[in-house]
């Protein structure tokens, strides 16, 4: 919110400096490519248009250049590199029209593949039988290092599995290594312009060698008082994608309101991500996760309730709603995580219950003498989520992950998506 109060702020001081530039063309509209504050006609349409397709203009266009579309050029110039005037000109056109059209039809579906081990090839699979109903495709491959290096491969046998599939593939770079989020690695490549600069390049080179369409940021647990570099570090990012017409995706934290001093969620600029991203997607799973105790790992309140924060932050044709395609197997031994295509066998360990405020399924049973308590997602769970697309208008979902997911998934996302 803080970005957007500060073009605010600019848009009613740029009221002063370009009402000096009005003239009796600006009201004559159409057939002018400088457009500012009173300008109207078609031209003005079209501009709204694409600032909305870009993610900046909220609503309908009217026709009319008024301080909506000030303050939603201003901070597209702002987002773009380009000098803030509140005047549409050349230069303003040309980077609109190289703008990738956000997909805000409710039918976007992105995919994580994902090789845990040596020989998984659970991912590859799904991509052989469902790869034609995922659009965009994120591999799992680099890890981020502090001087912007990147540690990983790519998964070339899947990714031109992805290809022939007909899906998007976007290069996924992370921050998670075997003992969780590494903050302090993201800290020292935000710090400094060497590294970001490294990693910029490092990014450009794969994507162009191998052939993806964009990259998928998944920096997570980031330290709260890195959040306005990480903000700055994505929007460098999407300068250096766009002249290739590459994507930005950002994977986020879920959250239902904006402290930025939260541990968790606090470095994570609704606001700015979505001034900048090409789609955002919302991790709204892992609400009880399986180092802490048990309980819905999604429940359709929480999921509304971020949703409902998301979509007064960042433009809703951006979003993609996190989907758990899984559960958790509590016990006090262990916790182990129950695939979406393993809810069949869960009949066979116990009765499955339905808990009415979280629209959950879950169960108690004993192995050994030991309770296990699991909640998981189902045909059920899944469709009333399906259901917040449509209802918020936004571009689509973003699933954890392939390889998790059966027939019976993708029937109930055929219903609600497509």
């Amino acid at each position: 919110m803080r970005g957007r109060k500060s073009y605010l702020a600019l848009a009613f001081a740029l009221v002063f400096l370009v009402s000096s530039l009005l003239s009796p063309w600006a009201a004559a509209g159409a057939a002018q490519t400088s457009l500012s504050l009173g300008s109207q006609g078609p031209a003005v349409t079209e501009l709204q248009n694409l600032l909305k397709t870009a993610g900046f203009y909220p609503g309908q266009a009217s026709g009319y250049f008024g301080m909506t579309t000030l303050v939603a050029l201003a901070a597209f110039q702002a987002a773009h590199h380009l000098t803030v005037t509140g005047v549409a000109g050349e230069a303003e056109w040309d980077a609109l029209g190289e703008v990738p059209a956000a997909p805000g039809n409710g039918t976007t579906v992105l995919g994580y593949y994902v090789n845990d081990y040596p020989g998984d090839v659970s991912s590859y699979d799904s991509v052989l039988r469902y790869g034609g109903d995922v659009n965009y495709t994120a591999t799992v491959s680099y890890g981020v290092n502090s001087d912007g290096s990147l540690s990983g491969q790519v998964p070339l046998q899947g990714l031109d599995q992805i290809k022939n599939a007909g899906s998007t593939p976007l290069l996924l770079i992370n921050n998670l290594g075997d003992s969780g989020a590494d903050a302090w690695s993201v800290h020292a490549l935000l710090s400094s312009a060497a590294a970001t600069g490294s990693f910029y390049s490092n990014v450009l080179y794969l994507v162009g060698t191998y052939g993806y369409k964009g990259v998928n940021i998944d920096f997570e647990g980031l330290w709260p008082q890195d959040r306005d570099m990480f903000s700055q570090f994505l929007a460098g990012l999407k300068a250096q994608l766009q002249p290739h017409g590459w994507l930005l995706s950002v994977s986020v934290p879920a959250k239902t309101y904006d402290d930025p001093d939260d541990s968790w969620a606090g470095a994570y600029d609704y606001a700015a991500i979505g001034r900048c991203a090409d789609l955002v997607a919302l991790m709204t799973y892992d609400q009880h996760w399986y180092g802490g105790p048990p309980g819905p790992v999604a429940s359709l309140p929480w999921v509304e309730s971020v949703l409902s924060y998301a979509v007064s932050t960042m433009p809703a044709n951006k979003i993609l709603m996190g989907i758990a395609a899984y559960g958790y197997d509590w016990s006090p031994s262990a916790t182990s995580v129950v695939e979406f295509k393993q809810d069949g066998q869960l009949a066979g360990e116990g009765q499955i219950k339905w808990d009415n405020t979280s629209d959950s399924p879950y169960l108690y049973y004993y192995s050994g003498g030991v309770e296990h308590v699991v909640w998981f997602e189902n045909d059920s769970s899944l469709a009333m989520k399906l259901q917040l697309v449509k209802q918020y208008r936004i571009a689509g979902i973003a699933f954890w992950r392939l390889g998790y997911e059966n027939d019976d998934f993708w029937s109930v996302v055929d219903a609600y998506l497509r």
